[in-house]
């Protein structure tokens, strides 16, 4: 089609001209979104993989623990450790758990599993191996010593929010259409990263990055550590 009246093409070319500029503006806004959603993504996988890291360094001292453990019983050193040693041992390691269990309500599980390594130890001291005793104590210390570490990470970012919901999905995008990325249970911390519409970009503390719906993040997270405590707005 070819344009005759000038007054007539001169508008048409300002309109397709602002369209042009408006499209280039929404390629250049929708870039920088995924720019910054996709380094979101590679903090989270960053935090995630240094977790890991302390998780296997944890893994590795109770290895070294045990086999301490198994050399002690088998050159009938265990008797270089006093009852009184692992009755100390023990109530110092019971403090370090509640510690955890209530600056970290969302490790519920891993809590539970310290509790559960910590009564094994008090089996143990009552039936005499000492040795053995401290083994169980020293992995409990360690697993509560890690939970007390995220929480203060949780408490210094000063920003982390709690998930409201009971079981809140985690997905891969902002709708119910994505792929569920895992699972969050009620007052997990998250991070938020990035807001589209009704859904925010959240980073998981000590798991992976991903969206979850606006209405299911919570207020922010309050945590007191011997005086260490998140900021309040």
């Amino acid at each position: 089609m070819v344009c005759t009246n000038v007054v007539a093409c001169a508008n048409l070319e300002l309109r397709f001209g602002a369209s042009q500029d408006e499209e280039n503006v929404d390629r250049t806004v929708a870039g920088t979104v995924n720019v910054e959603q996709a380094q979101r993504f590679r903090e989270a996988e960053t935090e995630r993989a240094a977790q890991l890291l302390r998780k296997i360094a944890r893994l590795k001292a109770d290895l070294k623990t045990a086999e301490a453990a198994l050399v002690e019983a088998e050159s009938g050193l265990a008797g270089s450790h006093t009852r009184a040693d692992a009755v100390s041992s023990l109530a110092t390691t019971q403090i370090q758990i509640e510690r955890a269990a209530s600056s970290a309500p969302w490790r519920a599980n891993e809590i539970e599993d310290a509790r559960t390594k910590l009564r094994e130890a008090e089996r143990q001291v009552s039936e005499g191996r000492l040795g053995a005793a401290l083994f169980f104590v020293y992995r409990a210390r360690r697993v509560a010593e890690s939970i007390l570490d995220e929480a203060k990470i949780v408490a210094k970012n000063g920003s982390a929010r709690m998930i409201r919901g009971s079981q809140v999905n985690l997905r891969a995008g902002p709708s119910k259409n994505d792929m569920i990325l895992s699972v969050l249970a009620r007052g997990t911390p998250v991070f938020p990263q990035v807001n589209e519409g009704e859904w925010v970009l959240v980073r998981v503390s000590g798991g992976p990055a991903g969206w979850i719906h606006r209405r299911l993040v919570g207020d922010l997270v309050s945590i007191d550590i011997g005086g260490l405590a998140a900021p309040r707005p």
